[in-house]
C-alpha cells in the first residue's frame, strides 16, 4: 500500500491494548514487515502499546490511529466493557478484538458490539493479522461513508433530519440527567423563492449553504448541534444555562460576518424555546420552537439586524 501523497509505503498507526508483555511482543513481531516488496503490498505498521483502558483512552485523546487491536481482558477492564470504552474514546476508529478465548460466541458478541472483526490469539499469524487489519480499516471506511449518507445532508454537511433528531435526543437526555436547560431552535431562510427566481437556483443553493455555515459556526461556539430538515428549514439544540441570548448573539454575529462578504444579504426568521430538559421531551420542545418560528415570521421577526423572537 502506497501513500498517495508521497508514493512511499503507507504507514499505519496501530494502538495495541494488551497487558501481556509476551503477547505484545508477538504482535510487534507479526507486524514487522521488513522487505521493501512486502511493504509496497502491505504498508508499514507503527505500533503503540498500552496496558490498560485508561492508558488507551489517554493516548486516544491526543493521537489519531488507524486501528485499535484490543484484548478484552486487561488490567482495569474485563469483557465487553473494554470494547465499549475504546469505542467511546475513538468512535470512528476500527477495532479488532484479539481474544484468548476459544469460544466463538465471544468474537461474535464483540462484532455485534461494534468491533470490525476479531481474531483468536492462538490462530494469529503475520499474514492473517495483517489481512485482518486491512479488511477492518476498509470496512470501517465504507461503513463511515454509508453512515454519512444516512445521517448527514449532502449539500450542507449538516446533520439531516434523521441524524439531527438522533443526536439531539441523546443531548436532551444528557441535559435532563444533569438537570440542565436546553434551547430548541427553528430557523428559516427568508425569501428563498425570490432569490431563486431572480438569480437562479444555483444562487439559492449557495444561500442555503451560507445559512448552514452560519448555523454550524453558531452552534459550535455555544456547544450545540445543528441540522437541515430540508429546503430552507434548519434546526438546532444548544445548552441554555445562561438563557437564549448567547446563541442569539452568536447567530447574529455569524450572519453579519457572512453578509459582509455577500452582494445580496441573507435574512433569517427564528423561533425558539428554552426549558429544563427534564420537564419535557425533545419533540415537545421542538414543536414549541416551530410554533414560535411561525409567530416570528407572521410578525416579520428576522435575524438580519434587530432580532425579534419570543421567550
Amino acid at each position: 500500500m502506497k501513500d498517495p501523497r508521497t508514493g512511499e509505503p503507507q504507514t499505519y498507526e496501530v494502538l495495541l491494548v494488551e497487558d501481556s508483555r509476551t503477547h505484545a511482543t508477538i504482535v510487534t513481531r507479526m507486524l514487522r514487515v521488513s522487505s521493501p516488496e512486502a511493504q509496497q503490498v502491505f504498508g508499514r505498521f507503527h505500533l503503540t502499546v498500552r496496558t490498560s483502558v485508561a492508558q488507551a483512552q489517554e493516548f486516544l485523546e491526543d493521537h489519531r490511529v488507524d486501528i485499535v487491536l484490543a484484548d478484552l481482558n486487561v488490567t482495569d477492564s474485563l469483557g465487553m466493557g473494554t470494547l465499549h470504552a475504546i469505542r467511546a474514546a475513538a468512535p470512528e476508529t476500527p477495532v479488532v478484538v484479539l481474544t484468548g478465548s476459544s469460544d466463538e460466541a465471544v468474537g461474535m458478541e464483540a462484532v455485534a458490539a461494534g468491533a470490525e472483526s476479531y481474531l483468536r490469539k492462538s490462530e494469529a499469524s503475520p499474514p492473517l493479522l495483517i489481512r485482518t487489519i486491512h479488511h477492518a480499516i476498509e470496512r470501517r471506511r465504507l461503513t463511515g461513508k454509508l453512515e454519512r449518507m444516512a445521517w448527514y445532508d449532502e449539500m450542507t454537511s449538516l446533520l439531516n433530519r434523521r441524524g439531527f433528531f438522533r443526536s439531539a435526543e441523546e443531548m436532551h437526555q444528557g441535559a435532563a440527567a444533569n438537570e440542565e436547560r436546553v434551547m430548541a431552535v427553528f430557523i428559516d431562510l427568508n425569501d428563498l423563492k425570490v432569490l431563486n427566481d431572480t438569480f437562479g437556483h444555483e444562487a439559492g443553493d449557495q444561500a442555503i449553504i451560507a445559512v448552514a455555515d452560519v448555523l454550524a459556526n453558531a452552534t459550535t461556539s455555544t456547544g450545540g448541534l445543528a441540522g437541515r430538515l430540508g429546503g430552507d428549514e434548519f434546526c438546532a439544540l444548544v445548552p441554555a444555562g445562561d438563557g437564549p441570548q448567547p446563541f442569539l448573539d452568536a447567530i447574529a454575529a455569524c450572519l453579519e460576518d457572512v453578509n459582509d462578504h455577500r452582494g445580496e444579504p441573507l435574512s433569517l426568521s427564528l423561533g425558539f424555546f428554552v426549558g429544563h430538559a427534564a420537564t419535557g421531551d425533545l419533540d415537545e420542545f421542538m414543536r414549541i420552537a416551530d410554533n414560535d418560528l411561525y409567530a416570528a415570521k407572521a410578525r416579520k421577526g428576522t435575524v438580519d439586524g434587530p432580532l425579534i423572537a419570543s421567550r
